[in-house]
């Protein structure tokens, strides 16, 4: 997270945390004491936050607390609360572009499928929305909702370095799956390669049989690919996609890497996951 949001969101839990902890302390809850699931239900009740001149930094700094409280509560207040924040479509632009800012660019540290999938159907029926703007919602929305966790990931041919074809369904029968979408001349993938490459607990889990990496180059410069396929660990399994075209169709790759972790049946267990969720 960048540091402006990381304390934004771990300060705002700290209060809530504390005041509950000082209630439960002193034998009952105290009276400043908001559960979250209240604060987060009503956080947006106050109505001179949308009165002119709109201030909106103060806006973009509460959208911002919103989603401190929205990561720490279940499903059902999460709906709630994403209702009670556009009923009426307040300041509806200003709202699409927050959501797709935080909650969809590739590039943000909050970025969050499950919930930007939350906001984008909650616009879709609230917002008044022009064609243009329904259709890249619904667009967006589409791509959010391939191979989710707990959904059977996406079968796609591929052709190894070794010259010889396979699909990921069939790659490392019976064992846990670190699948990584990655190009030759991204510097990040470089990184993350270098990094899975060198850790000792991933290199064993490797050799005793349990987990197998598969990355694959999901474009379409073989030159590219060949001549660096070679750098990749000789433990893995190092591939481009035999179809980059109807391989786009099935996965969303905003920017590269992507790494998705796949039990040994192909269920999505973590997707887009960071190096801290491998566990590195």
């Amino acid at each position: 997270m960048r540091p402006g949001y990381n304390r934004i969101i771990y300060a705002l839990w700290l209060l809530f945390a504390a005041a509950c902890s000082n209630g439960q302390k002193s034998g009952g809850q105290s009276a400043g004491c908001l559960p979250a699931d209240s604060v987060a239900v009503h956080f947006w009740d106050e109505p001179s936050l949308f009165q002119e001149p709109l201030d909106s930094a103060a806006v973009e700094q509460h959208f911002a607390d919103f989603l401190g409280l929205l990561f720490n509560v279940g499903q059902g207040t999460r709906v709630k609360a994403v209702e009670a924040l556009m009923r009426g479509g307040r300041q509806q632009e200003l709202m699409a572009h927050y959501t797709d800012h935080y909650l969809y660019d590739p590039n943000s540290p909050l970025r969050d499928e499950e919930l930007y999938m939350l906001f984008a159907r909650q616009m879709l029926e609230s917002y008044s929305l022009d064609d243009a703007e329904r259709m890249v919602i619904e667009s967006q929305l589409e791509e959010a909702s391939r191979n989710r966790p707990g959904t059977r990931a996406a079968d796609f041919a591929y052709i190894s370095s070794s010259g010889g074809q396979g699909t990921l369904h069939t790659t490392a029968p019976g064992r846990e799956l670190l699948l990584i979408f990655y190009d030759p001349d991204c510097t990040h993938c470089a990184e993350v390669i270098e990094r899975l490459g060198n850790d000792a607990g991933l290199a064993q889990q490797i050799d005793a049989g349990r987990v197998a990496v598969l990355a694959v180059y999901p474009d379409s410069d073989v030159a590219l690919w060949q001549k660096t396929a070679g750098d990749l660990p000789s433990s893995w399994t190092v591939a481009r996609a035999a179809d980059p075209e109807m391989l786009s169709d099935l996965y969303s790759i905003p920017v590269t890497p992507v790494i998705y972790l796949l039990d040994a049946n192909r269920r999505v267990i973590g997707k887009d996951v960071s190096l801290v969720t491998v566990g590195l």
